[in-house]
């Protein structure tokens, strides 16, 4: 539910006094307005005017109670840290200034030129040949995914991540259709989809209420309206904030490349394209967006370098994702993302009690989060299963397709016993991949060995949980006590 919890409740409460007082005051003042009726019509009108106002306000009242009750599902950071990371996201903002000034007196023609690219779109981003282009008008936006597989089958969406659009999905499409139908997202302010400008557009409340909508409006002719959901980077950042709020609608997850968003912000590498200095920088308007554009949109040829280079026949190459983000529009869509989402975290009281079955597919070759990161994140939710993906770095799903479409596979209960694919009854409990490789045979170790270590440390120095953090409810006056 989106903020403005308190206000809300506040709202309500005053309503019901207001109108009980109101009532009072009409009723003590009726005599004069109506003297010239009859007492017994008086004294009826009386009766009605007051058992309905005791209604209405025992109505209100209950309400209110009973919103007050429901958790919500994020949380943001104390003001105070918010004051400061804009504090500090104010100093980095004007020395890139700086540097973008120099950047112009020293060669604008070097940083800033760009090559023009408003042909028609690359062949591989319009034809039918992955699934079919749909588009869908939401209450806040309009949405552009790709569709695959027979609509009987299971469910599946997919969000791609920063820096990316539907077609970071294309070696998992066809493969995931053969058992299952297979959406592709374009997310808000990425690729076909709209691309609102106001970052309150991309508060995370909003984003993931239009997802859910999204989800019940595709799965509106299906029995069971639960879907498998699959997330990547931000994609799958948005995709836990779902699980938390709308766990009804899923079925199981997959985060790859994305640890629990509690950790995440907590231990974000330097390494990171976006670590906390240039999260802090993007937060003030157009500095981030002219930074990422210079040298001909090089930065696409840095995050993309497990893609070829120069379009050939169709496929997918750098240029293809050069077109996509060739506007400073296509950009600001994109960083609204971070400019909303470091503020926001999971109700600690809600943490490790989802019931729904979760993977983190992670490669070995990562540099935005540490292995750390991801053991801690199996701590918060017991149901997380961790795997890693040997010789890729943050892009599993498209440097390591063959593994990670069997990770996939496998979790979801695929098996290959007979000719194609078929999907098994969905069990109760999860269903672990194959570990393959010296880093998967020891991450379970390195799990149960952390796990005891916090454990006895705990029990020595009797400490706080570090992850309770007294997180603000949003819009909500009274603070979340650490466990």
């Amino acid at each position: 539910m989106p903020g403005h919890f308190s206000e809300a409740i506040t709202l309500m409460q005053a309503s019901a006094v207001y109108l009980g007082s109101v009532s009072g005051r009409v009723l003590s003042t009726l005599p004069t307005v109506v003297s010239a009726v009859t007492p017994p019509i008086y004294n009826h009108l009386r009766e009605i005017m007051f058992r309905t106002s005791q209604v209405i306000k025992e109505r209100l009242l209950q309400n209110t109670h009973e919103f007050a009750e429901k958790k919500e599902p994020v949380v943001v950071v104390p003001v105070l840290e918010r004051l400061e990371f804009y504090a500090v996201g104010a100093l980095w903002a004007v020395l890139a200034l700086f540097q973008l000034i120099a950047f112009w007196f020293w060669n604008a023609k070097k940083y800033f030129a760009r090559k023009k690219r408003d042909k028609p779109a690359p062949n591989c981003l319009t034809d039918s040949s992955l699934g079919t282009h749909s588009y869908i008008k939401l209450k806040g936006a309009k949405l552009h995914y790709v569709e695959a597989g027979d609509r009987n089958q299971p469910l599946m969406i997919c969000l791609h991540g920063f820096l990316d659009c539907w077609i970071g999905w294309r070696f998992q499409i066809p493969t995931m259709a053969q058992n299952f139908r297979i959406v592709a997202v374009d997310l808000k302010g990425y690729g076909d989809s709209e691309k609102p400008l106001s970052r309150g557009k991309y508060e995370i409340e909003q984003v993931v209420e239009e997802l859910a909508e999204f989800i019940t409006a595709v799965a509106a002719d299906r029995k069971d309206q639960k879907c498998v959901l699959v997330g990547h980077d931000v994609g799958a950042l948005v995709g836990w904030f779902l699980v938390y709020s709308h766990p009804e609608l899923i079925s199981r997850f997959v985060s790859i490349s994305c640890p629990h968003p509690n950790v995440f912000w907590n231990l974000l590498e330097s390494t990171a394209l976006f670590n906390k200095k240039m999260v802090q920088q993007s937060q003030f308007p157009e500095i981030m967006e002219r930074c990422l554009m210079l040298n001909d949109l090089a930065i696409i040829d840095s995050v993309h370098s497990h893609v070829q280079a120069h379009p050939n026949s169709g496929v997918v190459s750098k240029e293809t994702y050069k077109f996509v983000f060739s506007r400073k529009m296509d950009w600001t869509g994109a960083l609204n993302y971070y400019r909303t989402l470091w503020k926001a975290r999971i109700n600690p009281e809600l943490v490790g009690k989802l019931d729904v079955p979760l993977l983190l597919i992670v490669g070995d070759r990562e540099q935005s989060f540490s292995l750390e990161t991801a053991i801690r994140s199996t701590e918060l939710e017991p149901k997380l299963v961790v795997r890693v993906v040997n010789g890729a770095g943050h892009a599993p799903h498209q440097e390591a397709v063959p593994q990670v479409n069997k990770l996939l596979l496998t979790f979801l209960a695929v098996t290959d016993s007979q000719p194609g694919f078929r999907i098994s009854a969905m069990k109760s409990s999860i269903v672990e991949p194959e570990q393959n490789g010296i880093v998967n045979r020891m991450i379970g170790a390195l799990n149960s060995t952390y796990s005891f270590g916090n454990q006895m440390l705990e029990q020595v120095t009797r400490k706080k949980d570090p992850l309770a953090l007294p997180y603000r409810t949003r819009g909500c006056n009274t603070q979340l006590a650490p466990r």
